[in-house]
Order: structure tokens, then sequence, then C-alpha cells
């Protein structure tokens, strides 16, 4: 047996879900632009040699950082 809401309730919900979710995507865009002209004033102040290093960096420390994190996390979850 289902519980029925009034419809006025199920319309709020409506609206309060699509207004969050705007809110959600609009923030996500945000910070999108926000990173990408971080980049930019980052490449435009080291160069492309020193920028191309830094990004080769981060980019080992992303597959190391998941390298360890494969074996750790069950491990800790085990124990």
């Amino acid at each position: 047996m289902a519980i029925r809401l009034p419809s006025w309730i199920g319309e709020t919900l409506k609206r309060k879900a699509v207004r969050q979710l705007g809110l959600i995507y609009s923030s996500r865009l945000a910070t999108a632009v926000l990173r990408f002209v971080a980049g930019v004033v980052v490449m435009r102040t080291l160069g492309p040699a020193l920028f191309g290093q830094l990004t080769l960096a981060a980019v080992m420390m992303a597959i190391y950082g998941r390298l360890l994190e494969l074996g750790l996390t069950t491990t800790m979850v085990r124990k």
C-alpha cells in the first residue's frame, strides 16, 4: 500500500530538486572555470618548460598515489 502525497507537495519537491540541481551544476561550472583560469595564470607565469615539468610531476604523483591506495585501503579495511 503506497502513501499518496497531495499534488502540491510533489510539485514543491520537484521545484526544490530542480533548483538544487541547478546550484550543484553551476558550482561545478564555476569551479571548472576558476581551475582553468588558475592554470592559465600558472602557465603564463612559469613558461612552457617549467609548466611541462610541473604537469609531469603532477601526473606522476597522481599515478603513484593511486597505486599506493590500491593495496593500502584493502589492508586497512581487513584489520
